[in-house]
């Protein structure tokens, strides 16, 4: 009789951009990192892009797509990996992109979840074990072709009451209830409040354990009485430009819950990509995987302070990639077949400069559809978190 189960979860993972070819050469991934996963009795991964042969993308840029022989490297090198599908780029090659990826997985008897071919599918959970069981349900923010009564989606925070009902039928059958959530502010190191309350809420629905992902940063963790919420996993085997002009997105978690029948522990392994090096290596430790509840309130303010310049960082890469010819870059278009690393491209065209070779015209053009555009899809939530914690921040 089996006395617990151990799981594993990680953070983002995607074969595209720079990490297009790394599962052809395993050893890009450091061999702790392989024993950590493989002491657990199932690994659920995050798998970040479509699985799929297809040409047709609605994207102009950012449409990831992995190859069907990376989930070879996925199944050989990780015990009884478990895919989420529920993430913002798995609709990536629309509707299409989603089938031939549920196909690759059933092709070669790897389980996914978070999306499918109806809402039921989508929102569908799975249970790991035998003696101790653990329910797992999964579900996304990002709304771009979520499952309909009919057409195949991912899982999403529309699927509310749907969500709530399979988190009750779990209770009934599982020992435990775990929710994997895809959402949050990017490249921030702190979860803000609204988030914070999402998550929390997740847990009154009657989950026992959050664990998200999709802010490319690793994030803490709290308790909420017997239950617990891990807010960010951060990157795993991800790494795009987008990344690298941001602070903190070379670091991740793995992280594996242990579970008996009346109680639960988890160990955690630091991960740092050395970019330098091309490997993903085990870090001694991370400063921003802790339990927030310790001065949360002046993180918080902090990390809501930097939301302008992360944005001012996405804004000018997007015009990097834009001035400087696509021939020259893989951004997940699939016409374009040249690669060259960003730091290479950051020489060749000076980066901190691309704002001067842009015309009066067109800065001037972009700044209206800018103001139209916030006009009409606002974050306001995020504006007045940012302008509270500039004024009240300690």
């Amino acid at each position: 009789m089996s006395k617990n189960i151990a799981i594993g979860f990680t953070g983002d993972m995607a074969f595209s951009e720079y990490t297009k070819e790394k599962y052809k050469t395993p050893k890009f991934v450091d061999k702790k990192i392989y024993d950590f996963l493989n002491k657990c009795d199932y690994n659920i991964i995050n798998f970040e892009s479509p699985v799929t042969d297809s040409l047709k993308t609605d994207k102009a840029s950012l449409s990831h797509k992995s190859k069907a022989d990376a989930l070879n490297y996925v199944k050989d090198n990780f015990k009884n990996p478990i895919l989420n599908l529920a993430n913002n780029h798995m609709m990536d090659f629309g509707r299409k992109g989603l089938i031939d990826t549920l196909n690759n997985l059933d092709e070669r008897k790897i389980k996914g979840i978070g999306a499918g071919k109806n809402i039921d599918e989508a929102t569908q959970y799975i249970i790991l074990g035998d003696d101790i069981k653990v329910g797992i349900v999964a579900f996304q923010y990002k709304n771009n072709l979520i499952a309909t009564k009919n057409e195949a989606g991912t899982a999403h925070d529309r699927h509310k009451k749907t969500i709530k009902n399979k988190i009750k039928e779990l209770k009934k059958i599982a020992d435990w209830v775990v929710v994997v959530y895809h959402g949050g502010d990017e490249f921030i190191n702190v979860p803000m409040p609204y988030t914070r309350r999402k998550l929390k809420k997740i847990l009154k629905w009657g989950a026992n354990i959050v664990v998200a992902h999709h802010p490319h940063t690793v994030q803490g963790y709290e308790k909420v009485g017997n239950k617990m919420i891990f807010y960010s996993l951060g990157n795993f085997i991800f790494d795009t430009d987008y990344q690298r002009a941001q602070r903190g997105t070379e670091y991740g978690e793995l992280i594996r819950i242990n579970f008996t029948k009346d109680s639960y522990t988890f160990d955690n392994l630091n991960l740092y990509c050395d970019r330098k090096k091309d490997k993903l290596v085990v870090e001694k430790s991370c400063e921003y995987f802790q339990n927030i509840n310790v001065g949360y309130g002046k993180k918080w303010k902090q990390e809501a302070k930097r939301f302008k310049q992360i944005k001012a960082n996405k804004k000018e890469l997007a015009r990097y990639r834009k001035l400087y010819s696509v021939k020259e870059l893989y951004i997940g278009k699939t016409t374009c077949d040249n690669y060259m690393a960003f730091d290479k491209l950051v020489e060749k065209h000076s980066f901190d400069g691309v704002n001067n070779v842009v015309n009066f015209q067109n800065r001037l053009l972009r700044r209206f559809k800018r103001i139209f555009r916030r006009l009409i899809k606002a974050d306001y939530k995020k504006h007045f978190y940012t302008l509270y914690a500039s004024i009240f921040s300690r």
